[in-house]
């Protein structure tokens, strides 16, 4: 099944985040480990460090400016599986599998 993308949807109540998994510091202060988008907690920033998906899904999760370096926000997630993702000044629903295939860094 391919994961699914919904532009322009506008976010509604959120679910309670779950807890950040713990990562370790470097001297510099950033976080050095990387995590799926779908672990981070809600109203966290973060920026993307890969996308692990198929061609196809990729370029187009890449068109929607899911490329490495750009800030986003987790929004909300709802119950049915879904999440709220705020980049570039645009707000996109992501199944949870879709988040899963982004790797992000907290900011």
């Amino acid at each position: 099944k391919m994961p699914t993308v919904n532009e322009g949807t506008t976010p509604g109540a959120g679910s309670p985040s779950d807890a950040m998994p713990s990562h370790t510091l470097n001297g510099s202060g950033r976080c050095r480990r990387t995590y799926s988008l779908g672990e981070i907690p809600v109203g966290c920033r973060a920026c993307v460090f890969s996308v692990q998906a198929p061609t196809a899904f990729a370029s187009r999760l890449h068109s929607l400016g899911f490329v490495p370096g750009v800030p986003l926000r987790l929004l909300c997630r709802n119950g049915r599986g879904s999440l709220i993702v705020e980049i570039l000044r645009s707000r996109l629903s992501l199944s949870t599998e879709a988040a899963r295939a982004i790797s992000v860094r907290p900011l």
